[in-house]
């Protein structure tokens, strides 16, 4: 560093200077706005063998890319959802470019938080987004014991397939983001080691959990050898629940640095992850709880399957997920200028309580 630089970067002067990189301030205007690519989209299937014997599990793959295309075909996801600003197999961005993995809820489909995903998108990220096979929109009413292993499984096989049949090249950088049961899936994969014993014994005394469905010594292997994937370095969980599955210990031994989001409103939970929480704090991990915040506050379904008084507008909702998803994933890929985005000394919503 020259004696020029090292004196801008003193305190006194290191906000009016460009010289020691884009300020907090700059960040967050980047990052409250669109990225400067567009966005192709594209629908295809992964194919793999999970661990159980099961035999081949086919999976739907939403893909999101950069593009530099202006016009395109437009879409609606799964026919129904209007896409806007997201081009139908446009041309793809050369890279490499960072991996995102999404992970959607009970029930939901790929797309269920596509204002993200296209987010992410437009910031020069590759995003893939499978649908949990039998645990969608059209096919998931009940959930079997399996679904709760196959979804890290489904995860990991996606990253398999991206990394190996991607749109275009890759770095070594994967972020995985999941919303409620997509949330604990998340934990799974970021190393959270799962209470067995204590799950085994819950289906012995005859718990109604769905998790119990089909309990086997097979299924109980399957949890003990860990479904945890090293290839994430940053994982968003966003209003997840199911904690009791792994207990604190087991999320006191997750790896990946963890980003969660909960709401206060948000009936799923409770209005907390607060049991999530005390197993997560500290370490390298960070927690964005949103005032007014719903279950949908994290899906494109905020404001349509949620309608109660004192919700955050959609608006506002996507805004405050969109900037701490990004800030996070971006400072743990080396970027500098978000530390103030992440500690609250740049404020982003007066509706956002952060806590490490």
């Amino acid at each position: 560093m020259s004696f020029r630089t090292f004196f801008l970067c003193t305190p006194v002067f290191a906000l009016m200077s460009t010289a020691c990189g884009p300020s907090g301030e700059q960040r967050l205007e980047e990052l409250s706005a669109w990225g400067p690519f567009s966005v192709g989209y594209t629908a295809s299937e992964v194919a793999y063998t999970p661990p159980d014997g099961s035999g081949t599990r086919t999976l739907r793959l939403a893909t999101w890319y950069p593009s530099e295309d202006t016009t395109g075909t437009s879409l609606k996801y799964l026919g129904l959802f209007n896409a806007p600003n997201v081009w139908e197999n446009a041309t793809v961005s050369e890279g490499p470019f960072p991996l995102v993995v999404y992970s959607h809820g009970h029930q939901g489909y790929a797309e269920a938080s596509s204002h993200l995903m296209s987010y992410f998108a437009s910031h020069g990220y590759v995003v893939a987004a499978p649908d949990h096979t039998g645990n969608t929109t059209f096919d998931g009413s009940g959930r079997q014991t399996a679904i709760y292993y196959q979804r890290m499984t489904d995860i990991s096989a996606v990253i398999d397939h991206l990394q190996e049949n991607g749109p275009t090249s890759l770095t070594d950088s994967v972020t995985g983001i999941g919303h409620s049961f997509g949330g604990y899936t998340m934990l799974g994969l970021a190393g959270g080691v799962f209470d067995v014993d204590g799950m085994e014994q819950r289906c012995i005394d005859g718990d109604s959990s769905p998790i119990c469905s089909d309990w086997s010594a097979d299924a109980a292997q399957i949890f003990r050898d860990g479904l945890g994937d090293r290839r994430l370095n940053a994982v968003v969980s966003m209003a997840a629940g199911d904690a009791d599955k792994f207990g604190l210990e087991g999320l006191k031994q997750t790896t990946a640095p963890i980003m969660m989001m909960d709401g206060s409103l948000d009936p799923a939970t409770g209005g907390s992850s607060g049991p999530l929480w005390e197993g997560l704090q500290g370490r390298n991990n960070r927690r964005v709880h949103i005032m007014g915040g719903g279950h949908q506050t994290f899906s494109d379904m905020s404001g349509i399957l949620e309608t109660f008084d004192g919700l955050i507008d959609a608006e506002t909702g996507d805004q405050i997920v969109n900037v701490f998803s990004m800030a996070f994933t971006q400072q743990l890929d080396g970027a500098s200028g978000y530390d103030g985005i992440l500690d609250g000394t740049v404020p982003v919503s007066d509706a956002v309580v952060l806590s490490q």
